[in-house]
């Protein structure tokens, strides 16, 4: 596991993500509808609105990640991934990072005069 992640996900680290359920998709935009009815969002554009995605007209997009979507990710970093829904209405992904299959060497000491000063 490289880059950003990696920082966070020491072995058998765990990395949480969730998204709303496709079946929480009504009661979404229902929520979407209200708020730009109330003036805190742009006007949605309906035409463009759907699949679990909602866009407004001002420019603002909300997304959802799906299963497929999580499991993709996972693919691409040493991880195990647990997809879990909540109530038909939340879903989430946990990633547990795997213990790398060859041992690392462990590092040598430094000496003195080879550390940094900064």
């Amino acid at each position: 596991m490289d880059g950003p992640l990696r920082r966070f996900a020491i072995n058998h680290g765990r990395l949480l993500f969730s998204s709303y359920s496709e079946k929480f998709w009504p009661h979404r935009l229902e929520w979407f509808r209200r708020q730009a009815e109330a003036g805190l969002l742009g006007e949605i554009d309906e035409s463009r609105t759907g699949d679990g995605t909602i866009v407004c007209k001002d420019g603002f997009t909300a997304t959802t990640f799906g299963p497929e979507r999580f499991l993709a990710l996972a693919r691409l970093f040493p991880v195990e991934a647990r997809i879990v829904e909540i109530d038909e209405s939340s879903l989430f992904c946990e990633m547990t990072r795997r213990q790398p299959s060859v041992p690392r060497r462990p590092r040598e000491k430094k000496r003195r005069s080879e550390r940094r000063l900064w």
